[in-house]
């Protein structure tokens, strides 16, 4: 102990001398290594040791001192290498956690539990109920439910899966409730009773949640299930009285032009007074005359024509024209039917009774329409149907001194000469020696 005792003051003083000098701050302390840490608790030793001789308790000594080196050995204490990587302040940190876990309850597994006071060790705890969307695995507790599948939560022990074409995110489904419809592929639509079914044939859809199909443009196909846009639809061929329109497909000949169809651009007319009906002409031959406005024929080889004077027609088809009744007529092309036939102008000399007659001797017409004649004036005669005028009537017998001329007028004999008149022709000469003044 004497020699103990020797060693250790000739430590302290030596650590007297160094204490000497400026002390190191709290912060400083703790970026101490372990070396110095060590030192510290040397003093402190060492000071115990002091104060023990100071008493005379050599038994105290020794029981103290066996003690403490005890303790002190009982801890681990680093390397330099080890403590050159701690701090001192970080050492003392861990060691009195060590110790607090030495004395306070550890807590059950992730997702297990016990009630308070009941837990005895590890075994007394218990998987805890889980929540919704997940499912209980006895070994690593509780987990989402997959995608599409879903669960109340509890102790189940797996999750149920959705209806067929229904889902769900993960974790997300709490009940058949959380199910929903999951988006139809291109070409199908969504039937919100009954989930996705194809698009029709000539149909299509993109697919997604759209409830219905969108029909081809007319002309256009594809085949059921197929059609995702309007670019899958496909331009078919067209048929005869169809041209092609690379934008909106087969379209319809207008009237009176014709088209053999398949990919022809455009129609072709048929020939003058020819036609045929809407997209109904597939070739030449399919047009045919077009039917004629009334008061013209049909000719097959040069078409419709004008029914001539006096005839009519109700056009269409027919061949002919037909005559009006005698004595009746109409201009060339106007006769649509027997009421446009009306009487002809007459020619002078005759009136218009049913017809044309000739006026009676002694009288006058001028024709065309007139219905009567007129009278010659009293004692003038005119020739039957030929008098157009009153001056085309005539003396009938002239009186002495007159003669009728080639008019049929009386006309004075000249001087020196004598008719006896009535219906001579001419005025003859006086015996030569006579006169007749005039």
């Amino acid at each position: 102990v004497i020699q103990y005792v020797s060693f250790t003051k000739q430590w302290y003083q030596r650590r007297v001398r160094g204490n000497a000098k400026k002390t190191p701050t709290a912060r400083e302390d703790s970026r101490k290594s372990a070396k110095h840490v060590r030192k510290e608790r040397e003093l402190k030793l060492e000071r115990e040791l002091t104060k023990i001789l100071a008493h005379g308790c050599h038994a105290r000594l020794e029981t103290t001192s066996m003690k403490n080196l005890a303790v002190w050995n009982a801890k681990k204490i680093p390397t330099v290498k080890e403590d050159s990587r701690k701090s001192a302040k970080h050492v003392r940190k861990e060691r009195e956690l060590k110790l607090e876990r030495e004395h306070e309850c550890k807590a059950c597994p992730h997702g297990k539990g016990v009630g308070a006071g009941l837990g005895y060790d590890i075994k007394s705890c218990q998987w805890l109920p889980c929540k919704c969307g997940q499912y209980l695995d006895k070994k690593v507790g509780c987990l989402e439910c997959k995608e599409n599948t879903y669960s109340h939560g509890g102790f189940v022990a797996e999750c149920t899966k959705c209806p067929d074409g229904m889902g769900v995110l993960p974790g997300m489904g709490w009940s058949l409730q959380s199910c929903t419809w999951l988006p139809c592929a291109p070409g199908h639509y969504l039937d919100p009773h009954n989930g996705c079914h194809e698009c029709p044939k000539d149909s299509y859809s993109e697919g997604n949640l759209q409830e219905k199909c969108t029909a081809c443009p007319t002309g256009s196909v594809v085949p059921a299930g197929k059609g995702a846009r309007i670019t899958d639809c496909v331009w078919e061929p067209c048929r005869a009285g169809h041209y092609f329109d690379p934008l909106e497909g087969c379209k319809p000949c207008c009237n009176d032009t014709y088209s053999p169809g398949g990919w022809a651009s455009r129609c072709f007319a048929c020939p003058l007074g020819k036609g045929v009906g809407d997209g109904m002409g597939a070739r030449l031959a399919d047009c045919t005359w077009r039917p004629c406005v009334a008061g013209y024929y049909l000719d097959v080889t040069r078409g419709c024509q004008a029914c001539p004077a006096d005839t009519y027609s109700p056009g269409g088809l027919g061949p002919g024209c037909s005559d009006c009744p005698v004595g009746m007529g109409v201009a060339p092309g106007v006769g649509t039917g027997i009421t446009d036939c009306t009487w002809k102008h007459c020619e002078a000399g005759h009136y218009l009774d049913r017809g044309c007659k000739e006026c009676p001797t002694g009288t006058y017409s001028a024709g065309g329409t007139s219905t009567h004649c007129e009278h010659c004036p009293g004692g003038m005669s005119a020739m039957r149907g030929r008098a157009a005028s009153i001056e085309d009537c005539f003396w009938e017998s002239c009186r002495g001194g007159y003669f009728l001329n080639p008019a049929r007028n009386c006309t004075p004999c000249e001087e020196d000469h004598h008719s006896p008149g009535g219906s001579a022709t001419e005025c003859r000469k006086c015996p030569e020696g006579k006169g007749v003044p005039r």
